[in-house]
């Protein structure tokens, strides 16, 4: 349910019965929606780090993002930016495609500019949170969503029936999970990570913006190689837990026996910060297997 959600037709759409289907008990989430004569956009939200949200409407655009952008504040000081959507838009307009590199964190995101008829929807550099989106191109109509049970109902509300994608199930059912932007689902796929979505007039254009390579080879020492990975685990770590204080909230922090979590929480502590709550779970010895 959290996340972002949109859908645009050629053919009137029941506005009310869509809110009404997608949107319920939402008393303890940020909702956000604008309806227009041919779809509706929204965006549903957890009331935490609020300043890093934005869902605004001016002058026919829509302008949303939900997440977390560590880099917030630096960006809106070189960008000489007033708020959240002044430097999306801000961003967008100066080059459209590689845009969201320039935010760091985990985040997803829309602008729907009216007078020029475009769409666009963009995710984080590795996916943390996913969108789903079904295009008609005989039909003209997109649906996208962060949730894939909502593009499937938005689906079966304008009337598509929904079948199942056979390679796709053959894909779970062999390996575990899917490959490459394939659902269970015939005509839905998954946005790539770091990938901008782009609906203009009617076309739809999918454009990557980053992905992870390992060209050009690397020449550095073993040495050099782990002091460079400690300098940039550090950046990350630093900037997560500076999200914290930027709000007044408590640090938090999973802990298990992966060395992951363990070299997080190292970093942490060496790089000043105190007080972290941690929390892990296990099965009870009833319900481990003998």
């Amino acid at each position: 349910m959290i996340g972002i959600h949109g859908v645009f037709s050629p053919h009137p759409i029941d506005v009310k019965r869509l809110r009404d289907m997608l949107f319920k008990d939402l008393g303890k989430y940020l909702f956000n929606h604008q309806a227009f004569s041919r779809g509706l956009l929204a965006k549903i939200s957890l009331k935490k780090f609020e300043r890093d949200k934005v869902f605004r409407e001016y002058d026919g655009n829509v302008v949303s993002l939900d997440g977390i952008v560590l880099n917030l504040k630096k960006l809106l000081i070189e960008g000489k930016a007033k708020d959240l959507d002044a430097l999306i838009l801000g961003l967008c307009m100066k080059d459209p495609t590689p845009f969201p590199s320039k935010l760091l964190g985990s985040f997803q995101g829309f602008m729907y500019l009216e007078k020029e008829n475009k769409l666009i929807v963009f995710t984080d550099q590795i996916g943390s949170r996913p969108i789903f989106y079904f295009h008609d191109t005989a039909d003209n109509t997109l649906i996208f969503s962060s949730s894939f049970p909502n593009v499937v109902r938005m689906m079966r509300c304008l009337g598509y029936t929904v079948r199942l994608n056979e390679e796709a199930a053959y894909c779970l059912l062999t390996f575990g999970h899917m490959l490459g932007d394939l659902t269970l689902v015939e005509g839905v796929r998954k946005l790539p990570p770091g990938s901008v979505l782009v609906y203009h007039d009617g076309v739809l254009s999918i454009n990557q913006y980053y992905r992870l390579s390992n060209h050009p080879p690397v020449v550095d020492s073993e040495d050099e190689c782990a002091r460079k990975i400690a300098r940039m685990i550090a950046k990350a770590v630093y900037m997560e837990y500076a999200k914290d204080l930027e709000y007044g909230y408590s640090h938090l922090a999973t802990l298990s026996g992966g060395l992951d979590f363990r070299t997080g929480l190292a970093f942490a502590k060496k790089l000043g910060f105190h007080d972290i709550t941690c929390f892990t779970f296990h099965l009870l010895s009833r319900q481990l297997p003998r």
